[in-house]
């Protein structure tokens, strides 16, 4: 197979036109432009391979697809998360999943944990977690957090379990351990018995 950055246009010439040398004139011409049209076309590339993009890249990115949660703070790896992620955040923002891939993007292994999912008030929700983020993340977590979720839904809390299993799927939920209550708003919830149900492994 013939990629577009190997192709020799002249080449493609039945053999006797090939060495017309007007012929061979037009084709390089055309070669010339094509060679440019290439190079441009790798630099446009961008939806590749985020992690190699420059930070100034990134940041443009950010600005120009107006990426939720995107801080010039963060490391340049969260940076890139963000940037890739920002369209699909963009289009479901106001979604539970939208605020949980944001906050995936910034600390990785958080889950989000809905009302209806123990007993909660409705319209609010958890972050739960196996590690503990660091304090510039937790910063970062709750601005996420706020600009990505619809404005009737209220987080609660964020917490952390060394053994959570993370199966938070068809409202089930399970969890080992203790775990330990991060303050993070007046919202945050004050009764670390209450995380999950009130249920404590």
């Amino acid at each position: 197979m013939t990629k577009i950055d190997n192709l020799d246009i002249l080449k493609l010439l039945p053999y006797f036109m090939q060495e017309d040398e007007e012929v061979r004139l037009i084709m390089k011409v055309i070669q010339e432009e094509l060679d440019l049209i290439n190079a441009r076309e790798r630099n446009l590339f961008v939806y590749g391979d985020f992690q190699s993009l420059n930070e100034a890249v990134l940041d443009e990115l950010a600005y120009q697809w107006r990426t939720e949660g995107y801080e010039q703070t963060l490391p340049k790896s969260v940076k890139a998360k963000l940037v890739e992620t920002s369209y699909i955040v963009r289009k479901t923002k106001g979604t539970s999943y939208a605020v949980e891939k944001t906050v995936q993007d910034i600390h990785g292994d958080f889950e989000l944990l809905e009302w209806w999912q123990s007993n909660m008030e409705p319209y609010h929700f958890k972050i739960v977690g196996a590690s503990s983020p660091p304090g510039n993340k937790l910063t970062e977590i709750y601005k996420a957090i706020e600009i990505t979720k619809n404005e009737r839904s209220h987080l609660e809390g964020i917490i952390v379990s060394n053994q959570w299993e993370g199966t938070n799927y068809h409202g089930i939920t399970t969890h080992l351990s203790l775990f330990e209550k991060i303050p993070f708003s007046s919202e945050v919830i004050s009764e670390a018995e209450k995380y999950i149900g009130g249920l404590n492994g």
